[in-house]
């Protein structure tokens, strides 16, 4: 964790947390997912840093956009892995509570950006058509 916050300050960021992300912080499942990763990638060593960088995400402390930078340059591995280090983080951690981060960050879900557009395009789509026949 970034060492100028003191235990304090990081208890009161977590009860500003959504409830979602309350949840997900001190779960157990986090902890397993994050070290299967590390076994995965031959990355034990880096565990502890990779939890870190987690747990700073989920308390608001470090964007999921920033994430991947900030794994490249807190761990000592090959890019390579870095990149599948952090998408395995971001589908099996993030993902689950993308509603929660976007909350936290203030951030548009690309996901639901795009359904959108979908329901505008289909809502287009509604005009009649005096070629087609009725179904009913």
């Amino acid at each position: 964790m970034n060492k100028n916050i003191s235990p304090e300050e990081v208890w009161k960021l977590y009860q500003k947390l959504p409830q979602e992300l309350k949840d997900v912080v001190f779960e157990e499942d986090v902890g397993n997912t994050i070290r299967k990763i590390c076994s995965r990638h031959n990355l034990e060593d880096e565990f502890k840093e990779l939890m870190k960088l987690t747990t700073e995400v989920l308390l608001g402390l470090l964007p999921p956009q920033e994430f991947k930078k900030e794994a490249t340059r807190r761990l000592s591995t090959k890019n390579s892995s870095i990149d599948k280090v952090c998408q395995e983080v971001a589908r099996f951690v993030f993902f689950p509570i993308k509603e929660g981060l976007a909350s936290l960050y203030n951030l548009e879900l690309k996901v639901d950006q795009k359904k959108s557009d979908a329901e505008k395009d289909s809502s287009k789509n509604n005009k009649s058509d005096d070629y087609r026949e009725s179904i009913e």
